[in-house]
């Protein structure tokens, strides 16, 4: 195995999220690639395959998988540590 491909097995996984029907109105996010810049949508409706998501201010849902979306409440996931400003001036 070359190091490429080893660190492509490294990447941590995309969380899927599992939303149920007590989830519709509930805040998520969705970003085309890793540095692209984040949507946010609310859920409208759902079904065992697929999650609605009114992005904005449209009128109409968009049609997502569980695993293109991501809560926008979820803690933040990072492969980088934080420091925090009061941090800072300890380290």
């Amino acid at each position: 195995m070359n190091e490429q491909s080893q660190s492509l097995n490294e990447r941590p996984r995309p969380i899927t999220i599992e939303p149920n029907q007590s989830d519709i109105g509930r805040k998520v996010i969705f970003r085309f690639h890793g540095n692209a810049k984040v949507e946010e949508g609310v859920i409208t409706r759902l079904n065992k395959k697929y999650v609605f998501v009114r992005f904005g201010k449209k009128e109409r849902s968009v049609v997502m998988t569980r695993d293109e979306l991501e809560w926008k409440d979820a803690p933040a996931r990072s492969s980088h540590p934080t420091m925090f400003p009061q941090m800072k001036d300890q380290a």
